[in-house]
């Protein structure tokens, strides 16, 4: 069975993005996950918890899942055969 590499893409993409913003929504409304967010911080450079900062790692946050996702499914569908 071959893998969409498109489709596991956009899934992974979606769903670091939606990970990234809620992560982002609790540390601002609860103060918590302090560690977290400075973990993000390291690996995203333009990522804080600013609107500018969280909308910048939501989209790189997608873009990094969705390249993860397609590579995972190109792998895959080579060793699969």
């Amino acid at each position: 069975m071959k893998m969409n590499a498109k489709a596991l893409g956009l899934a992974l993409g979606f769903f670091w993005s939606v990970s990234i913003l809620l992560i982002s929504l609790v540390s601002l409304q609860f103060g918590v996950w302090g560690s977290l967010v400075s973990f993000l911080s390291s690996g995203y450079l333009v990522y804080d918890l600013s609107a500018t900062g969280i909308l910048l790692g939501v989209l790189l946050g997608f873009l990094d899942g969705f390249v993860c996702g397609w590579i995972i499914a190109m792998l895959y569908n080579k060793f699969a055969k």
